[in-house]
């Protein structure tokens, strides 16, 4: 996984319920928390309508994926399944932020657990409850725009430090958006969401569609159906153990396009190599959609000294390169399209230069064992946590050999 790398957990969305002054003032002239839960029933109404399952589709720069989810106030699991791929659940919460993909945890770099933390507690809040019961929270309200409405801004503080603006509407009592400054990508700008299609359920009106715009375009909507009330308990949103050392298993894993440059000899060169493809993607302003793979065309278990190596080093890549120049996929860069099939997979915990070979081992053991020789396709290996702020000896990756 790369710095710039993309992920749904880039999102860190939870679901926003409910949903003026002339300058700033303070909640001694007007409360809007106490307006907001007054409207809504009182503390226990709130509660009980914050925790629920529902089915969600979600579109984020083109991309689409549907499945289901549990909310908490300030918490949110979206679990779904890559076609032919891996099932995957991630959640976001205050302090939280992580994938589940098969059976490697990839947890968030730290700008995206900054934005997921801030998100998450920002949406908290619009549940009100919390603005009541959490001392280390509070609110100043000042009047605000949305869609050419004027609404209250609640800008929530916690700690002194402001995690955002939710918008309120005090004449249907809901809140109907948000603001907030972060960085996602990569970039630093403004996060503005829209609720929508408020639909009475849990006793409550829930906004059913979600809109955000980042830097004024739009970045993701959400929208979610079949609300199911129900107790959810904490364990749900607990980041679960990595998956151990040397595990083995047969499983389907879904096609990946892959931007990739050649490298000969030792794995030391992967990162080099990463940074060229790296660069050379944003210079033609290819998005990376995913971890880095490595494609051993010459390694082990066949080739013992790493020096006779050849490898393709990855980066994962929408399938629109496909129809891009060809001219750009010649000579140092190259197209490979490693299609989805059932393959008997290693999973290793540490630097990849030094556990690719235990994991060739692992996999021609495996093969053995089940009597099925592999086919004459090469080894190809995901480096989910290859990245700067995840030590060598906790980085995690994932071997596929093809079975006949």
């Amino acid at each position: 996984m790369t710095r710039r790398h993309r992920s749904w957990l880039a999102l860190a969305l939870a679901l926003s319920l409910v949903g003026g002054c002339k300058k700033e003032t303070t909640l001694a002239a007007y409360d809007p928390v106490v307006s907001g839960i007054e409207n809504h029933g009182g503390v226990e109404k709130l509660k009980k309508a914050s925790a629920f399952s529902a089915a969600f589709q979600m579109e984020m720069l083109g991309a689409k994926i549907r499945g289901k989810l549990k909310h908490k106030a300030g918490a949110m699991r979206l679990e779904y399944v890559i076609p032919y791929g891996d099932r995957v659940i991630q959640t976001t919460a205050q302090g939280q932020c992580w994938q589940e993909r098969g059976q490697v945890i990839i947890p968030c770099d730290k700008p995206t657990l900054d934005h997921a933390s801030r998100l998450a507690g920002l949406l908290e809040a619009s549940w009100f409850f919390p603005l009541k019961e959490r001392k280390d929270r509070t609110v100043k309200l000042a009047p605000a725009q949305h869609n050419g409405k004027e609404v209250d801004g609640l800008t929530i503080l916690a700690g002194g430090d402001a995690l955002g603006t939710l918008l309120y509407d005090r004449v249907s009592a809901r809140v109907v958006g948000l603001k907030m400054q972060t960085t996602l990508m990569g970039r630093a700008g403004e996060l503005v969401g829209d609720f929508s299609k408020f639909e009475k359920a849990c006793g409550e009106e829930i906004a059913t569609k979600h809109s955000y715009s980042f830097d004024g375009k739009p970045y993701l909507t959400l929208t979610i159906e079949g609300i199911l009330c129900e107790p959810l308990e904490d364990g749900l949103f607990a980041q679960p153990p990595q998956v151990k050392q040397g595990l083995v298993k047969l499983k389907h894993k879904g096609t990946s396009n892959l931007a990739c440059t050649k490298i000969k000899g030792p794995l030391t060169g992967v990162d080099a190599a990463l940074g060229r493809v790296r660069d050379y993607l944003a210079k033609h302003e290819v998005p990376i959609v995913g971890a880095p793979f490595l494609v051993h065309h010459r390694g082990p278990p066949q080739v013992k000294n790493p020096a006779g190596y050849v490898t393709d080093v990855c980066l994962s890549v929408s399938k629109k390169v496909w129809v891009m120049d060809k001219s750009l996929w010649k000579g140092e860069f190259t197209l490979y399209d490693d299609e989805g099939d059932e393959v008997l997979a290693a999973f290793g915990i540490g630097d990849p230069a030094k556990n690719t070979p235990e994991l060739a081992r692992l996999l021609a053991e495996g093969a053995k064992i089940r009597k099925r020789p592999r086919n004459k396709e090469p080894l190809v290996q995901i480096l989910y946590l290859h990245r700067d702020d995840i030590p060598a000896d906790q980085q995690v990756s994932e071997m596929h050999a093809v079975l006949q």
